[in-house]
C-alpha cells in the first residue's frame, strides 16, 4: 500500500516537473519569436530598437531578463542594463532561473544570439 505522502511527493514532483518544461517552452518560444521577427534588426545592428522591445517584453511575467549577445557573447541588449558590453556567461540552470539561448542567423552563418531568462517560482 503507497502511503499517501508518498503519493503527495510524487504528484508535487510531476507538476514541479510539467511547471519547468512550461517555462522552458516559454522562454524557447519568447527566444525564437525574437530570433526571427527581430532578425534584420538584428543583423543591421539597431541595438536600440531591439532594446526597447526586451524592456516592453520583460516587464511580464515570468520573464526575468531578456539579452542579444553577438558571436563573441558579448551583450548587446540586456534588460539589465549593467550587462550590455560586457560578455556574459553561457546559459545555465539555476535553482530560481531558467535559461535558455536560441541562435539568430543571416543565411547560414551565426551572428548572435537571444537569450531568455524565467523566473522558477520558489515556495
Amino acid at each position: 500500500m503507497v502511503s499517501q505522502a508518498s503519493e503527495r511527493n510524487r504528484t508535487t514532483s510531476s507538476l514541479e516537473s510539467k511547471l519547468e518544461k512550461s517555462l522552458s517552452y516559454s522562454a524557447i518560444n519568447t527566444a525564437k519569436a525574437i530570433a526571427i521577427f527581430g532578425n534584420r534588426q538584428i543583423i543591421a545592428q539597431n541595438w536600440q530598437l531591439l532594446q526597447d522591445y526586451a524592456d516592453n517584453l520583460v516587464k511580464n511575467e515570468p520573464l526575468t531578463y531578456i539579452a542579444i549577445v553577438d558571436v563573441k557573447n558579448r551583450a548587446r541588449v540586456h534588460t539589465n542594463r549593467r550587462f550590455i558590453g560586457k560578455e556574459l556567461p553561457s546559459p545555465s540552470e539555476t535553482s530560481d532561473v531558467i535559461e535558455v539561448s536560441v541562435p539568430v542567423m543571416d543565411y547560414t552563418k551565426q551572428v548572435a544570439a537571444v537569450r531568455v531568462g524565467v523566473k522558477y517560482p520558489s515556495e
